[in-house]
């Protein structure tokens, strides 16, 4: 139950986004990497992304839970998420950053996702 819960906790960063927006670098806030101010950022497609890649692989995290179980299922997936967002603090260009913060990670939550509820319903 804890580990379900940190792991939900964890996850549940992605929320946050909007206010990392805030601290991107002014080169990472839209596509051509230019300055527009005034301009809502091209970065505030992150969380659109990450829902997505979420959407794609949570229906696979039940499979997976009953194929190697709740806590590899959990691990794994933490670990790709986790991935994803270390990757992309290498990044200096938006689109690159958002296909390892949005994308990776968003897959990595999907297949982690659901693990900790399965394994509480058990």
């Amino acid at each position: 139950m804890i580990g379900g819960t940190l792991t939900h906790l964890a996850l549940g960063t992605v929320y946050c986004w909007g206010n990392f927006i805030s601290y991107l670098p002014p080169e990472m806030k839209f596509w051509d990497g230019k300055q527009h101010p005034g301009m809502v950022s091209d970065a505030t497609i992150g969380i659109p992304l990450v829902l997505i890649a979420q959407c794609l692989t949570m229906p696979m995290g039940p499979l997976i839970v009953g194929k190697f179980g709740a806590a590899r299922t959990m691990l794994v997936g933490s670990l790709i998420a986790s991935s994803g967002v270390y990757l992309s603090s290498y990044m200096d260009r938006l689109g690159p950053f958002l296909a390892l913060y949005a994308v990776v990670f968003g897959l990595g939550m999907g297949s982690a996702y659901t693990a900790p509820m399965a394994a509480a319903w058990k």
